[in-house]
């Protein structure tokens, strides 16, 4: 019988998380997906999260991957204030002054 992916998620071994990942996977891959996900008690989506990554980077790809926020890579030239004129993005006017035309 296999584990629950529930209480698997809040296992502190990952070595037992990893090896719970390969046995959905390969069970997923040889039963197919539904019987697999009543079998660990989870979501389709997550039997074709773990399957999909699978078959992308095969066993590595059941390695936890870092959830943490990714630093924003946006280059400073690009958003300085004092910003070239050929950059992609030129400073715009802070203040608008509007001209009375002379006719």
């Amino acid at each position: 019988m296999p584990v629950e992916y529930r209480s698997m998620r809040k296992a502190q071994d990952a070595a037992f998380r990893f090896g719970v990942r390969r046995s959905l996977v390969m069970d997923a891959l040889g039963n197919g997906i539904k019987p697999t996900v009543r079998a660990y008690k989870t979501t389709v989506r997550t039997v074709r999260k773990w399957v999909k990554r699978y078959r992308e980077k095969g066993v590595d790809g059941l390695h936890e991957v870092s959830r943490a926020p990714k630093k924003n890579q946006i280059s400073f030239e690009r958003w300085s204030p004092e910003g070239s004129s050929t950059s992609k993005y030129p400073r715009q006017p802070t203040m608008l002054t509007w001209r009375r035309s002379t006719t």
